[in-house]
């Protein structure tokens, strides 16, 4: 018996624009179908599509397929296809990676254990260490052995959307406690059938890692300017120290040493409070969702002694419903 306890939302943003388009959904509705009772698919129309491209997918049940502006890339479609999705648990799908990982095995995992399930590639590359090193300093968790298939909760989507990095945080899981991550390993014939992104793809996301890495990056500069200007201010007391008690210096040698270190407290108080000013502007900037609540555990009707105070008392099933609409009922 399919479950029906969770509304799942399956999120596909790649796809194809030619050939079968819809064998690679229709995939997935018979997945879905065998496991769940209630599901919807989103897709997205891609701005290049025929005019009549969604009509491939008129056999396809509980497909929401939806036109986005032009000039998205895969992370903002991935993003605005979540936003749309009203599942307890959402998974943002590849096409190239259904056969290769089970879907619904994370969608039950993810739901049971109230985490995010990523699908794992089994074998890391060069660039592993390079994308961790970058992805740590940006706050997230990048790794090149993890797929674009994952499954979130609603309320961990809820958290991935307020982020203000969304569209990667959608990719990879933010460097947080309140996100669980765990994963499923890909079959090894995914190696094998399906190559890595293309370069460019690959040197767009290493940049929007640095960028994101701004925050940290202003921190590390401000700290370096603070001690900067503090070394600088210590050097200028030497050097005073040297020009008062001193009689044998060298001719230029204070006025040279003097220009050098207001020169170098004007550097370090200049770095800090650019710095400092960039970090707040940030942070103003910033969308700062408080969602420190994970969940209710308890809950408090406060209406409870509404009908004690009235004096009211009422009872309600099929018995009671008869009688209501008795229309000798109340009558004397």
């Amino acid at each position: 018996m399919p479950r029906e306890d969770i509304l799942v939302s399956v999120c596909i943003h790649d796809v194809p624009i030619s050939g079968d388009r819809s064998a690679v959904v229709q995939r997935f509705a018979s997945l879905l179908s065998g496991e769940f009772r209630y599901w919807e698919i989103l897709i997205a129309v891609p701005p290049d599509a025929s005019p009549g491209w969604e009509t491939a997918f008129q056999t396809v049940r509980n497909l929401r397929i939806l036109r986005l502006r032009p000039g998205l890339g895969a992370y903002d479609m991935r993003a605005a296809l979540a936003a749309e999705a009203i599942g307890d648990v959402v998974c943002l799908a590849s096409a190239k990676e259904v056969e290769f990982i089970d879907v619904n095995k994370m969608i039950v995992d993810a739901h049971q254990q109230h985490s995010l399930v990523i699908g794992d590639r089994g074998k890391a590359s060069l660039v592993d260490s390079l994308l961790a090193i970058v992805g740590n300093s940006s706050g997230f968790k990048v790794s090149a052995r993890y797929m674009q298939t994952v499954a979130c909760p609603r309320d961990l989507l809820t958290r991935l959307l307020s982020q203000p990095d969304y569209q990667l945080a959608l990719r990879y899981p933010p460097r947080d406690s309140a996100f669980t991550v765990r994963f499923q390993t890909a079959r090894k014939e995914f190696h094998e059938n399906v190559r890595r992104g293309a370069l460019a793809g690959r040197l767009i996301l290493a940049q929007r890692l640095m960028v994101s890495s701004a925050p940290n990056v202003l921190m590390a500069l401000s700290l370096g300017s603070a001690v900067l200007a503090l070394s600088t201010f210590a050097f200028l007391f030497y050097v005073l120290a040297v020009w008062i008690w001193q009689d044998n210096v060298q001719p230029g040698w204070v006025t040279t040493s003097g220009i050098l270190g207001v020169s170098g407290v004007f550097l370090g108080l200049l770095g800090l409070g650019l710095s400092t000013g960039m970090q707040k502007i940030i942070a103003l900037v910033a969308r700062n969702t408080v969602d420190d609540v994970m969940e209710e555990v308890s809950a408090v009707n406060i209406y409870s002694g509404i009908g004690d105070d009235l004096n009211v008392h009422y009872e309600f099933g099929p018995e009671h419903a008869a009688s209501a609409m008795d229309p000798r009922h109340g009558r004397s």
